[in-house]
């Protein structure tokens, strides 16, 4: 089970992800409600789809929990040197970590 959760969730919700990187994520006339609400509607579902049946193993939870926040940074236009925590990008998005969703 292992190989699954380590490729399955985070590749196909990362394809998707990326399908929408010029045509929503780098846009700046799109507002932010707008595109968190796309992420929640089409990439959450994608990265969580069949994890009911996941064993929770604290690994597999932090990949997820890294997905969700380099995505987040995406959307809100946060690079890495800008130094911003964690907790702030979810404070912005207004949003809860992956632990929240599972």
């Amino acid at each position: 089970m292992q190989p699954l959760i380590k490729t399955y969730p985070t590749s196909k919700a990362s394809a998707a992800f990326g399908k929408l990187n010029c045509r929503l994520w780098r846009r700046h006339d799109i507002t932010l409600t707008t595109k968190l609400a796309v992420y929640r509607a089409v990439i959450l579902p994608i990265l969580l789809y069949g994890c009911e049946s996941w064993t929770s193993l604290c690994h597999n939870i932090q990949q997820l929990d890294r997905f969700h926040l380099r995505c987040l940074r995406r959307i809100c236009d946060i690079i890495w040197s800008d130094l911003i925590p964690n907790t702030e990008v979810l404070f912005r998005c207004a949003i809860g970590g992956i632990e929240f969703f599972l």
